[in-house]
């Protein structure tokens, strides 16, 4: 009874969401989540051993495993939070082709104050434990690596994705990048136009693939 109770509670809920108040971020995820399972959005991409990815924002590792088991690419793995940074840098440390980096990608060189919250622990939102960590300039770090090019960067920072695509477009560097799978966080202050102003920039050498606003997008080079 408990859980019949539930399952028409979770229905009621969901129509709200759905048809009734719109819930854009809801209704972004629950069509990604839809089409993604027909799709595999997140993972389908024209890879070789030879392509170079970043996945910015790596948590624990779980979508760069499925890109390594796939495609075994070489592969930059940043995450600035240090407790998944050691488990990326266990799983990885036999494997060549993987570098993993105790840094996020941002807009500045600096250390910020994360809240931690599993693969949802973000700078900008959270009230539970926090540590600082710390965050690079996205351009002065693709410089450094000597990337010239990149054939998938996926960022899902929480929040790091705005100030580290402008400093891409800012220094030309989004020429570079083949597809971009990006995750725009909606609780980060003036998202909407920042969102806007990056997609302006964007659209100047890629088209959009797919666009699930606030969830998940991606851009191919034209």
């Amino acid at each position: 009874m408990r859980h019949l109770f539930w399952k028409i509670r979770h229905s009621i809920k969901r129509f709200i969401k759905l048809y009734v108040i719109r819930d854009e971020l809801f209704i972004a995820r629950t069509n990604f989540k839809l089409d993604n399972k027909e799709q595999k959005l997140r993972t389908t991409y024209p890879l070789t051993p030879d392509s170079v990815v970043f996945d910015v924002g790596a948590y624990t590792g779980e979508w760069a495993d499925e890109i390594i088991a796939l495609y075994n690419p070489y592969l930059y793995a940043f995450e600035p939070v240090p407790a998944f940074y050691e488990q990326l840098r266990k799983k990885y440390k036999d494997n060549p082709k993987v570098r993993v980096f105790p840094y996020g990608l941002d807009g500045e060189n600096t250390e910020l104050e994360i809240t931690i919250d599993d693969i949802s622990s973000s700078v900008y939102r959270g009230n539970g434990e926090k540590v600082r960590v710390p965050v690079r300039r996205a351009d002065e770090v693709i410089t450094e690596l000597g990337v010239t090019e990149i054939s998938l960067f996926k960022i899902n920072n929480e929040g790091g994705e705005y100030g580290a695509l402008r400093r891409m477009l800012s220094a030309d560097q989004v020429k570079m990048c083949e597809f971009f799978h990006i995750q725009f966080h909606v609780f980060f202050p003036n998202s909407r136009s920042l969102r806007e102003q990056i997609k302006a920039g964007l659209r100047q050498t890629h088209e959009c693939v797919y666009d699930y606003p606030f969830f998940f997008e991606n851009w191919k080079r034209k």
